[in-house]
């Protein structure tokens, strides 16, 4: 015979959920900077701009020396902004 377990209430569950979420942002934003200690600025950015994290991703835009990836990220940054003040 097993017991049947009360449901957890709702509080309690939004609790729970915010916590995961807050610990998943953590470990996204330490593979951010794994990322870029790596020299993968493109997926930096990419992760950070997934994160909302603008100022992040705008610090590893500035990284390469390549002038080309530069740009590239600085439009992939120009991109998401244009699109999230869209919103």
């Amino acid at each position: 015979m097993s017991q049947r377990q009360e449901p957890q209430g709702s509080e309690q569950a939004q609790s729970e959920i915010t916590e995961i979420q807050s610990k998943i942002l953590v470990m996204k934003k330490a593979q951010i900077v794994i990322y870029a200690i790596l020299n993968h600025y493109d997926k930096a950015v990419k992760i950070a701009l997934e994160c909302n994290d603008v100022n992040m991703a705008k610090q590893y835009a500035n990284k390469p020396e390549d002038k080309k990836l530069k740009k590239k990220l600085w439009m992939k940054i120009d991109k998401y902004l244009f699109n999230y003040k869209g919103r």
